[in-house]
């Protein structure tokens, strides 16, 4: 359990296993929550990268993003077990290339909101440069985020000559401070209107424009579902609960 806003969070849970990758996911309720949960990710990581490390010469890597539901993405449920389908996920899986070993990388979304929430001296967050992901930005370069808790260093005497994420890491300019961050996202988000990218909001509120048909057509969807289940039965209103 993590601590986050004065009290308990409930753990992420176990997603699935995928060869040599463990993924867990955790449901969003308050961006608050959102920092503590990867900061307690980020140490766990890194213990268990240093544990591995001495002991059997393996390393761990992490990556963390959000996905909003249901909106963009999907929840599917196959015998008694929960998968996760949509564009948002694919950003997730082709931004752990970006990750090395003994760091944890954060998608854009992610970075904005660790930047927007996160109290000082929590976690620090780097901008480490551009990579081309396939079928993410039209081609255009995604930026690159790693997070660390003032702890850089380097684990191998050679490793930033491997690696130009590793060498800007190491930089000191590559910590970014969260209201360069937000505004950097920000300008991402301007230069790509054909993508309508949108900043994560948890209440209708923050809802862009372009969401609030696809919300109301997907409300009265789950009351016919739940209509034809039930026998005619009435949904209530649910048009105060946001999509994740």
């Amino acid at each position: 359990m993590a601590e986050g806003s004065g009290r308990k969070i409930k753990s992420p849970q176990l997603w699935k296993l995928l060869g040599d990758e463990i993924l867990f996911y955790f449901e969003v309720i308050d961006f608050a929550d959102v920092v503590s949960v990867t900061k307690a990710f980020y140490e766990a990581l890194t213990t268990y990268d240093r544990e591995i490390r001495g002991k059997q010469g393996l390393r761990a890597k992490g990556t963390a993003w959000l996905a909003g539901f249901p909106i963009r993405n999907s929840n599917i449920n196959v015998e008694n077990t929960v998968d996760f389908i949509g564009p948002d996920m694919d950003i997730g899986f082709r931004l752990s290339s970006a990750s090395r070993a003994g760091r944890l990388c954060v998608s854009m979304d992610l970075a904005d909101i660790l930047a927007s929430a996160m109290p000082e001296d929590n976690l620090d967050l780097h901008h480490v440069g551009w990579a081309k992901l396939k079928g993410v930005f039209d081609g255009h370069p995604y930026p690159v985020f790693w997070v660390t808790t003032g702890q850089v260093g380097k684990s191998v005497p050679w490793e930033e000559h491997e690696c130009e994420f590793t060498a800007r890491l190491l930089q000191p300019a590559s910590e970014i401070a969260p209201r360069d961050a937000i505004k950097l996202v920000k300008s991402i988000r301007d230069e790509l209107p054909r993508l309508r990218l949108f900043r994560p909001y948890l209440e209708q509120t923050g809802m862009p424009d372009f969401h609030r048909g696809i919300w109301t057509e997907w409300l009265e969807q789950q009351k016919r579902n739940n209509d034809y289940e039930t026998g005619g039965a009435d949904l209530g209103e649910e048009t105060d609960a946001a999509p994740l």
